[in-house]
């Protein structure tokens, strides 16, 4: 695998995929039809490149957003991996149990484990970035995010919450800095000028 980046969030722009794509990360994201997840969605499956295989949509169960489980486009159902009970498990630690929650969002949670730590669940990836609101220190926030969150931190993944401001405005400075620099090149190859 190249490197990999998990969207965990609820503010993130596919913008943002397609350069970490061009960049050469695979990316991993869980799948929800809303927010980052489809953002990380729009970005890979609308980039240029052909070959999807390297990223990862990890869904909870077949049916999940109208997604199912096709390995050649990057869908997994995380359900299916010989070692989802050892996700169970480190989802299980992450949350300190799954206290209240019912198959659905012991599923959801479990899934959480695989986008951190990939389909063998020990390929870190390299940084998380995500949107959610904190609860304290040491980077933990609220809702299931926060299981991969945890996660990442207690495997000494950087994380990025884009809830901050100055982290939000550091990544839209390098998205606007990758897209300035792509313009350059663009006009330095084949003549073109854009004005504004």
């Amino acid at each position: 695998r190249d490197h990999g980046c998990d969207w965990s969030s609820d503010v993130c722009s596919s913008d943002l995929t397609n350069i970490l794509v061009e960049l050469g990360y695979a990316i991993a994201s869980g799948g929800c039809p809303t927010g980052p997840d489809r953002s990380a969605f729009i970005g890979v499956y609308g980039h240029k490149s052909k070959d999807k295989s390297k990223h990862r949509i990890y869904i909870s169960w077949d049916g999940m957003a109208g997604l199912d489980h096709n390995p050649e486009i990057g869908i997994y159902n995380a359900q299916l991996f010989e070692n989802y009970g050892v996700a169970k498990a480190i989802a299980s630690i992450a949350r300190s149990g799954f206290h209240g929650l019912g198959k659905g969002g012991i599923a959801h949670h479990t899934r959480n484990a695989y986008q951190v730590l990939w389909d063998d669940l020990c390929s870190l990836t390299d940084f998380v970035v995500f949107y959610a609101e904190p609860t304290g220190k040491h980077g933990r926030v609220k809702g299931g995010t926060a299981t991969a969150v945890y996660i990442a931190v207690d495997h000494g993944i950087p994380i990025f919450n884009l809830y901050y401001p100055d982290v939000l405005a550091r990544v839209e400075q390098f998205v606007a800095n990758v897209k300035a620099h792509a313009i350059k090149k663009k006009e330095s190859t084949d003549g073109s000028r854009i004005s504004k």
